[in-house]
């Protein structure tokens, strides 16, 4: 029996298919999402991480300008209508963002709530809401009466 040297058998071909088809199968969503075409894509949560630092920051910014004497009436009265829509909505590359700010009075353990501010804790989050998806991306952080 004469053996051709060139080409490869069709066990050699199906297996080499059926391998590629596997790792298609694992690698796929992962490429889409990268890409920005999934619901949560990489450059919408991108988008999304930029807008949230900033809009924390803004937060910190207007909770530091919170005279001392002030504090516990002041964050007392943001907790309770919290959680509340900040407004106008931030854009970032012509795609706009609803931001939700969350505030709670804690104690120091910060995880006791204190319903009069007196401890001087507040747990603060900043949510930030992509309205074509419905994705969500938050920063909590603790600002204090004290400054930090």
């Amino acid at each position: 029996m004469i053996r051709r040297a060139r080409g490869f058998t069709l066990i050699e071909l199906v297996v080499t298919i059926v391998i590629l088809a596997v790792a298609w199968v694992f690698t796929a969503p992962v490429l889409v999402s990268v890409m920005g075409l999934g619901a949560q894509g990489g450059v919408a949560l991108s988008q999304m991480a930029v807008t949230a630092q900033g809009q924390a920051e803004l937060f910190i910014r207007e909770l530091s300008a919170i005279d001392k004497g002030a504090w516990n009436s002041t964050v007392s009265s943001l907790a309770s209508a919290s959680p509340y829509r900040h407004t106008p909505d931030p854009q970032l590359d012509g795609k706009s963002y609803t931001v939700f700010r969350f505030i709670d009075c804690v104690q120091q353990d910060l995880a006791t709530p204190d319903p009069g501010c007196a401890a001087g804790y507040a747990k603060s989050t900043v949510t930030v809401s992509d309205p074509r998806n419905g994705a969500n991306l938050s920063i909590t952080f603790i600002k204090t009466r004290a400054g930090s």
